[in-house]
């Protein structure tokens, strides 16, 4: 639950942000993308490459959502986005299980549920961003720069709900009784919270930290009257912390301290004047690390509900986007326009185990019985690793997203060294695989400092 000092907080923030708007061109922050909402377009190279030029940029978002994105594209509920949980197979296989009476009385031997009988379940819910994103840009020299940028997070997960979408009776077990007053218990022998918990946490984001190179030139080349383009690389440093593990529905305000190394590229070209064209991409890779996660014990659970934890190597799967936009520029006075289009996704997730008597238990029974891989009846898993890979929720995401932008630029009108900039935006997601529709409104202030040395 959010502390009020935590509250607090993040109304300090706010305030800070709008009053900022009367003291204080173009500059994107890089966006780390989130499979929760819509990325957010950054695909234009800053406006100025003079020397020593300070750039500072608010930018407050906010978006909310019940639905997702399912593995075949449609539109489903929220929780549903890697499909229905099995509620029916959760306790197979667990290590110890006779040490765990509520859960073995089950899923143990000769238990009503011990053979894994199919409960598709459908859990639904209420999601609701607030970010706020503030970045430093500081221009060196020949078109260097170093840029640094820190995102404030307001999370909150509410409305949480299931529907039993198969039989009624399983195994002479009335399936709603189950949910209703079996699962909160057996949750919490397994030190998880109950089913319904509500999530709320309020933090500051992962830092990224960049430095980069920017080159622009006026042409005469018909009509084409400007080019520019950037490359800029840097660190993603996991200040966010990690996914609450002791909760089924929770996010990680970041990327679950992962820290990562990330580039990108852009490329504008400037017609007639008045129309810029622009493309760019961009990846995210993700460093390997150790660590005790809640992972699948049978090969066809599926599901946030996971009972048993273990010591993996997780390889979250690199993340990479492109994008293109068509800007008017200032067609009227200090006003422009833009629309641009994204594609993002990130690979699947990669789990490794490292402890050697994790599913002992259950592998060595398969083994006893002379299972192997190649031998019927089939499936014969008997391989940790093709287990804990097997819950739909590692598989990559993607999100196709419209990005709509009107920014004001108070440097047509005004010669001055304090240049304010004012824009709205809007993220569309048009289309997508198992993530969340959370489209995101917007709006930036931007402060450019040129120094004359």
């Amino acid at each position: 639950m959010i502390s009020w000092r935590s509250s607090v907080c993040i109304h300090i923030v706010s305030c800070t942000l709008l009053i900022s708007s009367f003291l204080f061109q173009s500059m994107s922050a890089l966006d780390v993308p989130v499979f929760y909402r819509t990325p957010f377009f950054q695909g234009q190279p800053a406006a100025s490459v003079d020397d020593w030029t300070i750039y500072l940029k608010a930018h407050y978002a906010q978006g909310s959502t019940r639905k997702a994105w399912n593995a075949h594209s449609k539109r489903g509920s929220l929780f549903s986005s890697h499909g229905f949980f099995d509620i029916g197979k959760l306790g197979l296989n667990q290590d110890n299980l006779t040490s765990l009476p509520l859960t073995n009385d089950w899923w143990g031997v000769g238990m009503p549920f011990a053979d894994g009988p199919a409960i598709p379940v459908e859990f639904t819910g209420k999601f609701r961003l607030q970010e706020f994103d503030l970045t430093w840009r500081q221009n060196l020299f020949s078109g260097f720069f170093a840029q640094m940028s820190l995102p404030f997070k307001d999370l909150k997960l509410s409305d949480i709900g299931f529907i039993n979408r198969g039989d009624l009776v399983v195994n002479g077990i009335n399936v709603d009784d189950f949910l209703n007053n079996q699962l909160d218990p057996i949750l919490g022998e397994n030190g998880l919270a109950p089913v319904k918990t509500p999530f709320k946490k309020s933090s500051i984001d992962d830092l990224v930290i960049t430095a980069g190179w920017e080159g622009q030139t006026e042409t005469n080349v018909s009509f084409i009257d400007r080019l520019s383009g950037q490359l800029q690389a840097g660190i993603l440093v996991p200040l966010a912390g990690k996914r609450d593990t002791g909760r089924v529905f929770a996010l990680p305000v970041g990327h679950d301290q992962f820290l990562g190394a990330l580039g990108r590229g852009n490329l504008e070209v400037g017609l007639w004047k008045y129309l810029r064209l622009g493309a760019s991409v961009g990846a995210v890779i993700f460093f390997v690390e150790e660590r005790f996660e809640r992972v699948n014990t049978d090969l066809n659970q599926n599901g946030w509900i996971l009972l048993e934890k273990t010591k993996v190597k997780k390889d979250q799967g690199t993340m990479w986007d492109f994008q293109l936009y068509g800007e008017v520029y200032r067609l009227l006075g200090g006003l422009s326009a833009l629309a641009g289009f994204s594609y993002t996704t990130q690979e699947r997730t990669i789990l490794s185990v490292r402890d050697s008597q994790f599913l002992k238990e259950y592998i060595d029974a398969q083994l006893a019985a002379g299972a192997t891989s190649s031998t019927p009846p089939f499936p014969r898993v008997i391989s940790q690793n093709n287990i804990v890979n097997a819950n739909k929720q590692l598989e990559m995401w993607e999100q196709f997203t419209l990005h709509f932008l009107v920014e004001y630029d108070a440097r047509a009108h005004f010669d001055s060294s304090f240049a304010p900039k004012l824009s709205v935006a809007y993220d569309y997601s048009i289309y997508g695989r198992r993530a969340w529709l959370t489209d995101m409104w917007g709006g930036s202030l931007e402060l450019q400092i040129q120094f004359d040395f």
